[in-house]
């Protein structure tokens, strides 16, 4: 019938080395959907601790013992942060807006 012998390939038609490297990629993906998981079933408990948690704590734990007497050192400080702020805003949009060809840097 056939013109030659008939040979059979284990793995489907795959080499033993393309079988290692499915596997390897079977494995890689049902750790990651494991791990996927368990950050979604975190978050959500987090979610759902952190007001039952806040609510068991008395209110005398959360107020400031000691009153204020006097006014801050940095109070002055906070204006120097704005404009830091403000020029590095500046600095980011003038960075953006003088490329002036449109190639991107990645190959």
């Amino acid at each position: 019938m056939g013109n030659g012998p008939s040979t059979v390939q284990p793995f489907g038609g795959f080499s033993s080395s393309q079988m290692v490297e499915m596997l390897a990629v079977q494995w890689m993906e049902t750790i990651m959907n494991i791990l996927k998981k368990a950050a979604v079933a975190l978050a959500a408990t987090s979610m759902l601790v952190a007001p039952v948690a806040a609510s068991a704590a008395p209110l005398a734990d959360l107020r400031a013992i000691s009153a204020v007497e006097g006014e801050n050192d940095v109070a002055g400080a906070s204006w120097i942060l704005i404009l830091l702020g403000v020029a590095v805003a500046i600095g980011g949009i003038v960075a953006i807006a003088d490329g002036s060809d449109d190639e991107p840097t990645s190959p």
